[in-house]
């Protein structure tokens, strides 16, 4: 239905058609390899669960200011994302991708439920509620708790690889967490996210949640992807 209502709109204004080529985030980098180094056309792709430096050392990624490609097209990107974030795309000055800003529209730690359970423990979202709803971390741990006296055959919440850096305000500008700049310091001080009080709170936050049970015996040893498990209805919550 998405793909059928964009080519309606670019057959009409550009001629041409898009075909959307979907796979789960589990084995997004897998697919995304294999087809561009076996020569498949891709015209444009998301490096979220790639390695954007690695695709542009392999040559997968053209320069979009080559020949003022980006100039003249994407004047429009231009007018709605800040240069810095632009510019934060560069490897080696030049430029082979664009930042989507989803996550500064969503902010850290978000936390998704299906509406059915939230329905089940009686949840009543705020009036002016959009899809984002901010609330405080008592807030989420009743909501926790709530869910886990009314399901308590199911699971409430399994950690996940990005937990880290969704629930502590960091940037990893060295692409890992041993050399970070803390969000709750106005310091220019690179220093290591495990040695933090923030990284502590994180560790306390994640042991509570499974000594009361929401987390599942079987989650260190089971590699499913959370979003199967979500799909599934195994897992309530993720982040």
């Amino acid at each position: 239905m998405v793909t059928d209502a964009v080519n309606e709109i670019l057959r009409e204004k550009y001629n041409i058609e898009v075909e959307f080529q979907i796979s789960d985030s589990g084995s997004y980098n897998q697919t995304i390899t294999l087809a561009l180094s076996s020569g498949q056309q891709v015209d444009i792709m998301s490096t979220l669960f790639a390695n954007y430096s690695n695709m542009v050392n392999q040559g997968y990624l053209m320069d979009l200011e080559e020949d003022g490609l980006f100039q003249t097209y994407g004047q429009g990107i231009q007018g709605v994302i800040d240069q810095k974030y632009i510019d934060a795309c560069r490897v080696g000055g030049e430029l082979y991708g664009i930042t989507n800003t989803r996550d500064y529209a969503v902010g850290r730690g978000c936390i998704s439920v299906g509406t059915e359970f939230l329905d089940a423990i009686g949840y009543e979202a705020p009036a002016d509620a959009e899809e984002i709803i901010p609330i405080t971390e008592e807030e989420l741990e009743d909501i926790f708790a709530r869910l886990h006296a009314q399901f308590p055959d199911l699971e409430v919440y399994r950690p996940a690889d990005n937990d880290l850096v969704q629930q502590t305000l960091v940037d990893q500008i060295g692409g890992n967490n041993f050399g970070v700049l803390l969000g709750s310091s106005d310091e220019l001080k690179v220093v290591n996210l495990f040695e933090t009080d923030e990284y502590m709170n994180f560790c306390k936050r994640v042991y509570n949640w499974n000594q009361l049970g929401y987390i599942s015996k079987d989650a260190a040893a089971d590699t499913t992807n959370v979003i199967v498990l979500v799909k599934e209805s195994v897992l309530m919550a993720d982040e």
